[in-house]
């Protein structure tokens, strides 16, 4: 095989140590790997990749001729889905679904486990100086979480809820395919209402899509209880926040935890900051240095892949969106 230039974009998610690409270097003598910072990733210095991992300006592909291979280090990949940006028809596509499935479980059970005790009210008392007790009105194990979407997000969300003895809802596009025994129900999203209606907690963890654009707006948003909270973990675009707004505006919902939001940074001129009821995470909800070893590791099987012409993992179906 000829010398294949590979292009690592860094950035906050994506930050290889020396140590990292010496140990790349060594293991695929074939390839040359150039670190680029995103900050710094133009044309001229990518136009020669033939593959790129990191996250680039999806306004660059279209001058990228020799680029066969794009690979995400975040398992959201929207912004390349659409095969007319690159330059070549054929590019493969590949994200890092599976790699932050786990710490994300863990930050989405932190949220309701918060909520349920109460500490974001206390916190509110806290800066008031209020000694005032909250009550708790349901068992954790009475309560009932809606999780859109079940891939590696939401299954690890579920294991960390069926720990807990929580009654679990799926939505999924297939309600034909195995779900372990403590998923209570699985709906398709045709009955989507109906799942809605049960939830104490709804979690999103779907891909972004063009049939899940705005999934959550002000008819949806009708549907659940007054006293549910909406936990995004999943990708800004899956909620109208002008309709999420309005919900809490007029207490028709409990409120929100969003790791996610449709502009990011979410702007300061944005309401959401206003609401005691909303926490806004920085989309952090799965870094951890594990999940960076194990990306590595990722990249590395998939490089090994390319390299000896065999089928690679996360490969994305550009007609179905992921």
């Amino acid at each position: 095989m000829a010398n294949i230039e590979v292009a690592l974009i860094t950035n906050s998610v994506f930050l290889p140590s020396d140590d990292d690409i010496a140990s790349l270097q060594k293991e695929f003598p074939t390839f040359t790997f150039t670190v680029v910072h995103a900050k710094n990733a133009t044309v001229d210095n990518l136009i020669h990749s033939s593959i790129i991992i990191g996250m680039i300006d999806p306004q660059l592909l279209s001058y990228l001729p020799h680029l066969k291979w794009l690979h995400s280090p975040t398992s959201g990949i929207n912004q390349y889905i659409d095969r007319s940006l690159y330059a070549s028809p054929d590019v493969i596509l590949t994200n890092s679904s599976g790699v932050y499935g786990k710490k994300i479980g863990e930050y989405v059970m932190a949220s309701i486990l918060g909520i349920h005790h109460n500490l974001f009210a206390y916190i509110h008392h806290m800066r008031e100086k209020n000694w005032l007790a909250a009550t708790t009105k349901k068992e954790l194990s009475e309560s009932t979480v809606v999780i859109v979407g079940f891939g590696d997000i939401a299954q690890h969300v579920a294991k960390q809820a069926h720990k807990n003895g929580m009654n679990i809802i799926v939505i999924r596009k297939d309600v034909t395919k195995e779900v372990p025994s403590y998923i209570d129900t699985v709906y398709p999203f045709e009955k989507l209402k109906e799942a809605f209606q049960k939830a104490d907690y709804l979690v999103l963890a779907t891909s972004a899509t063009q049939e899940t654009h705005h999934l959550i707006h002000t008819k949806t948003l009708g549907y659940l209880k007054q006293s549910a909270y909406i936990i995004n973990v999943g990708r800004g675009s899956l909620i109208d926040e002008s309709a999420l707004i309005d919900a809490l505006h007029h207490k028709n919902i409990g409120g929100a935890i969003l790791d996610v939001t449709e502009e990011e940074p979410l702007p300061p001129t944005s309401e959401l900051w206003n609401f005691d009821n909303v926490v806004i995470t920085p989309h952090v909800s799965g870094l951890s240095h594990e999940n960076f070893n194990t990306l590595f590791m990722l990249i590395k099987k998939n490089l090994q892949a390319y390299r000896d012409h065999k089928p690679m993992t996360n490969v994305i179906d550009f007609n179905r969106g992921y």
